[in-house]
């Protein structure tokens, strides 16, 4: 996500249009989510074309718990070749081949919610971090010390907007893990069963949910549809 995307972003959440022509998005996704990969660019021209218009809501969806983690590195690999090929886009699937790949998306899942503690922005930066580290930079986001490292980069790049010390705190703390437990449950209740996921909404009671990764052009076209 570009500085000046982010920028916007925050400047948005801060002014937020109150009229009844706004959208609201609940995205159901996860940092090591290959498919939501393909979404980051899609949301940075949303939230230039919409601006303040744009309500999103991250739900992390914790795809490689603790108690279930991964199995197959290699066949990962192939997913993230798949995936990257439909979509056009770069994957570091060699992460998937290196002698400590990653087991477990719920330590990066976890980190957002803490970050999410500080407000939804520092949420959304961290996401986005996680999910560029991973999936760019081939870094095991599924280590501590790695979400350590990263936390740290957040700090130095947006100091009035992600504090590391607080990040650190809260990330062993209880309120933190409620929080990931709660978008969990709040999946699992609304039948969301392929990521990503996006929920549309407006305030006038129009409703649209988009399953599985869709072309910057459907998307859009299925916003316009609902007067947006």
């Amino acid at each position: 996500m570009n500085i000046h995307v982010e920028r916007k972003t925050k400047q948005a959440q801060e002014s937020v249009d109150h009229s009844d022509n706004r959208l609201f998005i609940t995205y159901y996704t996860d940092p090591f989510c290959c498919w939501s990969w393909g979404y980051h660019e899609i949301l940075q021209r949303l939230r230039e074309e919409l601006a303040d218009k744009l309500n999103v809501r991250y739900v992390m969806s914790v795809l490689y718990p603790l108690s279930s983690p991964i199995q197959a590195p290699l066949e990962m690999a192939k997913a993230w070749d798949i995936s990257a090929s439909f979509m056009n886009i770069p994957l570091r699937s060699s992460i998937w081949q290196k002698k400590d790949p990653p087991v477990t998306s719920e330590h990066a899942c976890l980190a957002v919610k803490t970050a999410g503690l500080q407000s939804v922005f520092a949420e959304q930066l961290c996401f986005h971090k996680m999910q560029e580290a991973v999936m760019m930079r081939g870094m095991n986001i599924s280590r501590h010390s790695i979400i350590t490292l990263l936390a740290e980069e957040l700090a130095d790049e947006y100091p009035e907007d992600f504090k590391l010390l607080k990040f650190i705190k809260d990330f062993s703390e209880e309120k933190a893990r409620k929080q990931l437990d709660k978008d969990v449950h709040y999946r699992t209740r609304q039948g969301i069963e392929q990521l990503p996921t996006f929920h549309l909404s407006t305030l006038k009671g129009k409703k649209m949910i988009l399953s599985g990764y869709k072309p910057y052009g459907v998307v859009r076209n299925s916003i316009r549809s609902m007067g947006l």
